[in-house]
């Protein structure tokens, strides 16, 4: 045990106290560097487990960066970096298909790729099961084909056997034929043998029957210069009837537009007659034209009322003017022979309508219509004049050669009546000289219009 010096109170014990102060700050300085120690231990024993914590992670991310790299490129490769592959990846998503995904991610574009090559897949066995089908029906078609096929052939063996059959026919029917028409041409050369035998006579005949018509159309001549004798001597008498009078305008009323004529029941008038009136002065012209047309309306005994149809500013009419209408007499009856088709509108085409109009007029008037001309006939009144037909050819259709046998019989029957008028000096009028000298005004009907 320590000997414990007796301390004198009245020194101080600076060494003690420099002792216990610097043991104080050594223990305080031991103290403060354990606690730091201590911390520096503990956050170096921290940063220890976090540096683990950080390399583990590091490697973690590192083994799923080349597992992803991997699964990118599809390669086991430690050279190719995670930026590569990223870059490959952008690539993939911006071509073909993958476009559509390729902001929806490379999971999301994945699956959508799959959906899509699933619904390929899907069409794909679609196509297999339709070219499956249409295999199966190109084998049908294929036997029935070959089946068909036998049948034609079958078909062609069995018609060439019936054509040769029918040319064998044919030839057998051909060959009687030719016999036929060879003992036809005898028979004919025989019969035109007769023909010409029988034609000599003919000739002979028509020679003694020419004779005949020569003394006949001396005959005829002779007749002629009687007739013309009978009616009135040499000229020709009968135009005087185209001249002739039938009554005279006795009254006139302007304000109403008719006039009355001498000619009334006594004289057999009838409404619906027409008349021409002509000036006293000037009487009857050649072609018939009057100053004005009358349309009777009115009958009375002795006189009629009638409508004026057409007049003339130029040439007014008068008390005492001339009626007259060559169809009318009211002591005979007066007989016409109408030929051709007529232009009785003025339209520039004439037409059998025309033909049955001009009747009418001659028949409302108390004229006759005859079939033909003869020695008795008035006046004879002529449509337009035909052409002579062209002659079709040998091997026109029927309806051709109809048509122009009847053209050709109207162009001779035409010429042979108006040969036949200017010898028997009948009056022949035109559509024009007619409408003119019966004061005729023809209106068309509605069917005609």
């Amino acid at each position: 045990m320590a000997h414990v010096l007796p301390q004198q109170r009245n020194n101080p014990p600076y060494l003690m106290i420099g002792s216990i102060l610097l043991f104080l700050v050594a223990a305080v300085l031991a103290v403060v560097f354990y606690v730091k120690y201590d911390k520096q231990t503990k956050a170096l024993a921290e940063a220890q487990t976090d540096a683990n914590k950080a390399r583990t992670d590091v490697r973690t991310a590192k083994t799923d960066v080349e597992s992803l790299v991997e699964l990118i490129t599809g390669r086991k490769d430690k050279s190719i970096t995670a930026a590569t592959a990223g870059n490959d990846a952008k690539d993939a998503l911006n071509t073909g298909p993958a476009k559509n995904f390729a902001d929806a991610g490379l999971a999301k574009a994945i699956r959508g790729l799959n959906d899509v090559i699933a619904a390929d897949a899907k069409t794909i066995d679609d196509l297999k099961g339709q070219e499956s089908n249409l295999t199966k029906q190109i084998e049908t078609m294929q036997q029935e084909r070959q089946t068909q096929g036998a049948q034609r052939e079958a078909d062609v063996a069995k018609n060439t056997q019936d054509m040769e059959a029918a040319k064998a026919e044919v030839r057998t029917e051909l060959t009687a034929q030719i016999q036929r028409l060879e003992q036809t041409l005898k028979d004919k050369d025989t019969a035109i043998t007769e023909k010409d035998k029988q034609l000599a006579e003919m000739a002979a005949d028509n020679e003694k029957k020419t004779r005949d018509l020569q003394v006949k159309d001396t005959r005829v001549e002779e007749l002629t210069k009687t007739i013309r004798e009978f009616k009135g001597g040499k000229g020709k008498p009968t135009e005087a009837m185209l001249r002739q009078r039938d009554g005279r305008i006795v009254k006139i009323s302007p304000d109403r537009g008719v006039v009355y004529i001498d000619l009334g029941q006594i004289d057999k008038i009838e409404p619906g007659m027409t008349f021409s009136v002509y000036s006293v002065q000037t009487g009857i012209p050649d072609d018939g034209k009057g100053k004005a047309k009358l349309l009777v309306k009115n009958v009375s005994a002795g006189t009629s009322e009638c409508a004026v149809t057409e007049s003339s500013h130029d040439d007014p009419l008068a008390e005492g003017d001339i009626v007259a209408n060559i169809a009318f007499s009211p002591t005979r009856t007066y007989s016409f022979v109408v030929e051709g088709d007529f232009d009785v509108y003025n339209e520039g085409h004439a037409s059998p309508q025309g033909n049955r109009m001009i009747r009418n007029i001659v028949e409302q008037m108390g004229g006759h219509i005859m079939d033909k001309l003869t020695v008795d006939t008035d006046f004879v009144v002529m449509g337009e004049e035909p052409s002579m037909p062209s002659k079709p050819a040998a091997d026109a259709p029927q309806t051709d050669v109809q048509i122009y046998k009847e053209k050709l019989a109207a162009y001779e029957r035409y010429a042979a009546l108006k040969t036949a008028a200017a010898s028997l000096q009948v009056p022949v009028l035109n559509t024009s000289r007619f409408l003119a000298f019966t004061g005729s005004i023809p209106k068309k009907s509605l069917t005609e219009h």
